[in-house]
């Protein structure tokens, strides 16, 4: 007895010191001693005296006491906890032993077996959860033998919780078959007592059937578990809160599973479930989204999955993490008309605005908008209308501009449907596009993606008489794009369709004097001729030979311009 005590009254010492160490300081002999400790737990079969129980209970309680703070310091370290398990254990085994066989004192230590052994498994200590499971037997054993001295139903609660606690080993241990035996033994329950134990340990082993895609299991276990549940609900002194939670959970999890299956049985149950999640738990976003999922599944009806969709993206508990979701399934939606995605997703964008810290949720929905709006079929009149619209309201509620990064992204995006516009012969929406996109102060874009759309947009608006808007534009550019040889080029050939071609002296000036330019220079004169414009083609003409004089301007020959001469 002694060296039981000096042993718990060492490893409360050593515990004590090392709380707020990374590590739990036991050397691999209090290891080895522990381990020996927990396999001869044989105590004397006679009843201990009263000093020794005394002893017993108080180093057994200072232990417990200590573990249960190094469960809180050490719950994220899978390898300490493990080892509290067993100091807990033993720690156990010591009140255990205090403890009498009748009375109050025998029932709480029965409790704190079942809680232990629970802690055991789920921190992975099967074996020494069979070893608590089996002291606990000889407890409750004797507790039958003097039943006048407990309350029937906390009999009944007692020996529920010991056959749960036996069938949740069984099924981690691979023993399903020996789990299904020991279920059966399971008192029916009138009044619910015992329940809650039933409802965990289904939940819990029907929820890992399904994360092995075990899923006729997992719909077994699942429906046990429900069933307790409803008997739980209707118990006067059962917490309304706690129950709602964990049948929220039993629910979710049942048609998860139930998705999986196809037969009879499992589509009853499953339509069950979903009834009684949309029920009582309609307006929480992971119900709305395994609806979304099961009419995904069925013969779809357009206008009830549009309606769940819509409850999901106003649904007050909109967070980030939930967007990839949604946006997942309205690129789902098979619906007949292109508008309804792109109405959806500017729906959910308007939603987004308003959250708090939103400026990476905000961009990732504007960009699968716009992705999603460049691939709809529509006409590309018609989709920058919708583009303008969505934008306008961006610029209203989002105070900054968007970040480099997804300026890009949009560009890239539109970038494409400009040019097929542009190719189709509707250059003048392809303009009114690339106008936009240089106008909009939402569009954080750097010289080089300005310069580029510029120049699209003076050729797709090539042919209008009116040159003032790219001569405004022109002048607010960046100097660095100003000075680009192309846009010089685009501008002079803009000017001389205006109808003060004089102006376009200014950017042909401008050409003057960069070797590199000399090219630009040539096709200026080329055009100017071609269009008739003779004293602009003399001209520039004349700047082209003074410019032949410059380093670099050799092999550039201008014989042939003369034909248009």
């Amino acid at each position: 007895m002694d060296v039981i005590l000096d042993f718990a009254a060492d490893l409360t010492g050593r515990l004590a010191i090392d709380q707020k160490k990374r590590h739990l300081g036991l050397d691999v002999k209090s290891v080895a001693q522990l381990d020996q400790q927990l396999n001869d737990f044989t105590l004397p079969i006679a009843s201990p005296s009263s000093s020794t129980r005394r002893q017993f209970d108080q180093e057994g309680t200072r232990l417990w006491n200590t573990c249960i703070q190094l469960m809180t310091v050490y719950r994220d370290r899978k390898e300490e906890v493990a080892l509290v398990c067993k100091v807990k254990a033993f720690a156990y085994a010591m009140l255990d032993y205090a403890a009498p066989y009748r009375g109050r004192g025998s029932n709480r230590t029965l409790e704190t077996a079942f809680s232990i052994a629970s802690t055991c498994i789920e921190n992975g200590c099967l074996d020494l959860s069979q070893r608590i499971i089996e002291i606990a037997a000889v407890r409750l054993d004797k507790l039958e033998k003097y039943e006048s001295d407990i309350e029937g139903s906390k009999l009944q609660q007692y020996t529920i919780e010991y056959y749960m606690l036996r069938v949740y080993l069984a099924w981690l241990q691979g023993r399903l078959d020996i789990a299904e035996h020991l279920f059966s033994k399971i008192p029916v329950s009138d009044n619910g007592r015992g329940q809650d134990c039933v409802m965990d340990i289904c939940y819990k082993i029907g929820s890992c059937a399904l994360s092995h895609k075990q899923y006729d299991d997992s719909v077994k276990w699942l429906e046990r578990a429900l069933r307790a549940c409803e008997l739980v609900r209707h118990m006067d002194q059962s917490p309304v809160v706690s129950i709602k939670d964990k049948e929220l959970l039993i629910l979710h999890d049942s048609v998860r599973a139930g998705l999986r299956l196809d037969t009879k049985e499992s589509n009853g149950f499953l339509a069950k479930a979903m009834d009684a999640l949309k029920t009582h738990y309609g307006g929480m976003f992971p119900v709305q989204v395994i609806q979304l999922e099961l009419l995904g599944k069925e013969e779809l009806d357009e206008n009830v999955f549009l309606q769940v969709l819509r409850r999901t993206i106003e649904s007050p508990e909109l967070k980030d993490s939930y967007l990839t979701i949604i946006m997942y399934y309205i690129q789902k939606l098979p619906v007949t008309s292109p508008e309804v995605p792109i109405m959806m997703l500017k729906q959910l964008l308007e939603q987004v605005i308003l959250l708090p810290d939103n400026g990476t949720s905000l961009e990732k929905v504007f960009i699968t908008f716009v992705h999603g709006l460049m691939h709809s079929k529509k006409c590309a009149n018609t989709s920058l209308g919708i583009f303008q619209e969505t934008i306008a309201s961006l610029r209203r509620h989002y105070k900054q501009p968007l970040s480099e990064a997804a300026t890009e992204a949009t560009l890239i995006l539109i970038w494409k449907h400009v040019n097929d516009a542009s190719s189709n012969n509707d250059k003048i929406v392809a303009g009114k596009w690339c106008l936009c996109l240089l106008e909009e102060p939402m569009f954080r874009m750097s010289s080089a993606n300005k310069a580029k759309l510029f120049r699209q947009f003076l050729m797709c608006t090539s042919h209008d008489p009116n040159a003032s808007q790219a001569i405004d534009i022109f002048n607010r550019m960046p100097e660095e794009c100003r000075s680009c040889p192309s846009t010089l080029y685009l501008m002079y050939t803009r000017s001389l369709q205006s109808s003060e071609p004089i102006a376009s002296n200014i950017y042909l000036e401008s050409l003057l004097g960069d070797a590199k330019a000399i090219p630009y220079l040539l096709s200026c004169v080329v055009e100017a001729f071609k269009l008739g414009k003779t004293q602009q083609g003399l001209e520039g003409l004349e700047q082209l030979l003074k410019s032949a004089k410059c380093p670099g301007a050799e092999g550039y020959h201008v014989g042939k311009l003369l034909q248009y001469g």
